[in-house]
């Protein structure tokens, strides 16, 4: 499944992974390619553990060791496409909310820590963040790794893959109190 900021009648649809040798071909040449007028920004792949990928990895092959090697998953098989209005800040909040909610708390990995980096990334969009949460956030993902199941342990994935690919975004909300993309209502004085 592939959604986000593609041409809007091709939105949804489904394929065989089979078929596809390279994201840029699901996006191009499957999806209809990125809304007119615009560029892709971000990629966020394998569902709300997976994890976020810049356009400088289009060419990336969907295969699970060649994701993995670029700091995301195939996961679930979905992609969410985002153009230069997405907030990367902003879209792993909301995987780390999901994140957060699914937890099941059996274990204090995943029931702490989810909820912990859910509150520095909200922080961040709100223009609460303090310099260090980056680091802080990644301290946490090295303990979820500790986490008794999958869930705990792959949640870390979108943290790890925003500070790959989009540690200036998020530096911009945490020094400069300002988004990017514009997105973050709390930061749009700026």
């Amino acid at each position: 499944m592939i959604e986000g900021h593609i041409a809007a009648l091709q939105a949804g649809i489904q394929m065989r992974w089979e078929d596809v040798r390279a994201l840029e071909i699901v996006i191009d040449e499957i999806a209809g390619g990125v809304s007119p007028g615009k560029e892709i920004k971000l990629l966020q792949t394998g569902g709300p553990l997976g994890g976020f990928l810049g356009p400088s990895e289009l060419d990336v092959i969907l295969d699970f060791d060649e994701m993995a090697s670029k700091g995301a998953i195939l996961g679930s098989g979905g992609i969410i496409v985002g153009d230069e209005n997405s907030c990367a800040v902003e879209m792993a909040m909301v995987l780390a909310d999901f994140n957060n909610e699914e937890s099941c708390g059996k274990c204090f990995p995943c029931r702490l820590g989810t909820k912990h980096i859910l509150e520095m990334l909200r922080n961040m969009t709100l223009g609460k963040a303090k310099e260090g949460d980056v680091e802080r956030m990644q301290a946490m993902g090295d303990t979820l790794l500790t986490s008794l199941c999958g869930h705990g342990q792959l949640s870390v994935n979108p943290i790890n893959s925003a500070v790959k690919y989009f540690e200036e975004e998020l530096k911009a909300h945490i020094i400069d109190k300002r988004c990017p993309a514009g997105r973050c209502r709390a930061l749009a004085h700026v």
